[in-house]
């Protein structure tokens, strides 16, 4: 997700701290995240489908700024003509198995969440990493469901349909801080992050 988001983030973020950088730290997990943050280790972090706050700290701002799309082999659905959208019942027509990350990231469990409210029934495998799922998509060996941010960014998939959901899955980032730090930089990535969303997220909020 750094490879598809760094470009605006990084521009924005220059725009209002000139003399400041981001240096990104990867953790698979929200718990992780969140632990970095109160302990201090780091002094933002974000996330995508973020879980609930485990503490009081860090405080949480979530935003809804990317929608979620079915990710299927480009023969799978339609040879003539790509469809415009696809309901769960086309989903579970598809041949499988259904990709998800492996790990319990926000990712893989807001998909996990649709698929089960939506009774999609596909068998699902775990590969590694999201390189790894769309490798498989292009295959023919499987389907996902992805953000549509990652085909704008570092992710150029030639050989698959992107379809959007009938029934939409938005994604929700999560910017998690600690509520006394009052860091330049910290104000400057949430000012980022909410002036780049589409729109607040009312997921959590207290």
């Amino acid at each position: 997700m750094w490879n598809a988001e760094r470009d605006w983030l990084d521009r924005e973020f220059q725009t209002r701290q000139p003399l400041a950088r981001l240096v990104p730290v990867f953790v698979v997990q929200s718990a992780e995240i969140q632990k970095l943050v109160h302990d201090g280790a780091v002094d933002v972090g974000v996330d995508i489908f973020p879980s609930k706050p485990f503490h009081r700290h860090p405080q949480l701002e979530s935003y809804i700024y990317d929608r979620m799309m079915l990710v299927t082999h480009y023969e799978k659905i339609t040879e003539d003509s790509q469809p415009i959208s696809a309901s769960p019942a086309d989903i579970n027509g598809l041949e499988g198995p259904f990709l998800l990350v492996d790990g319990h990231t926000g990712l893989r469990e807001g998909v996990r969440g649709y698929l089960e409210t939506h009774k999609i029934k596909l068998e699902q495998q775990f590969p590694p990493t999201i390189v790894d799922v769309l490798q498989r998509v292009e295959t023919g060996m499987g389907v996902s469901i992805l953000p549509e941010q990652l085909f704008k960014g570092a992710f150029q998939a030639e050989r698959v349909d992107k379809l959007s959901l009938i029934l939409k899955l938005e994604i929700a980032t999560g910017v998690f801080f600690r509520t006394e730090d009052q860091k330049p930089g910290v104000k400057a990535v949430r000012a980022c992050f909410r002036e780049h969303a589409n729109r607040p997220s009312s997921i959590f909020q207290r």
